[in-house]
């Protein structure tokens, strides 16, 4: 199955991590079984913070001052890798800058989706201002 969620477990076994953060587009509800599946896929989840809306189709109104809080939250966390999960969230453009204030890996859906799918096209490039899983 190819989805976002097994892209993002890919990219995190690619890069060794066990213990994340996560960020998710969620309620607290929806945090727990993204904590559940996680934590049924091995990982440690070290923190989770959420961004949820009113309506789930408002996030990708979050602002990235609101997303780079969640993630500043998370980081203080322990995790090896920073996540985000969710594919309505806008995050693709702050990887690089997220990487170098946290000095580890952020791993995002949009971002382990497209590192997937090239990887299984055969595709290795490198692609520039990504993240260092698309290095």
């Amino acid at each position: 199955m190819h989805t976002a969620s097994y892209a993002v477990h890919d990219a995190l076994a690619y890069l060794s991590a066990h213990r994340v953060g996560i960020v998710t587009p969620f309620d607290d509800a929806g945090n727990e079984l993204v904590r559940s599946v996680y934590e049924d896929r091995g990982f440690e989840i070290t923190a989770i913070a959420g961004l949820a809306r009113p309506s789930f189709d408002q996030i990708a109104n979050a602002t990235d001052d609101e997303t780079g809080a969640a993630l500043s939250e998370i980081a203080q966390s322990g995790a090896d890798v920073l996540v985000q999960v969710g594919t309505g969230l806008p995050t693709l453009h702050l990887i690089e800058e997220l990487e170098k204030r946290y000095d580890r890996p952020v791993v995002t859906s949009n971002q382990a989706s497209y590192w997937q799918a090239l990887r299984a096209a055969g595709i290795k490039d490198s692609i520039r201002g990504a993240g260092r899983l698309l290095r």
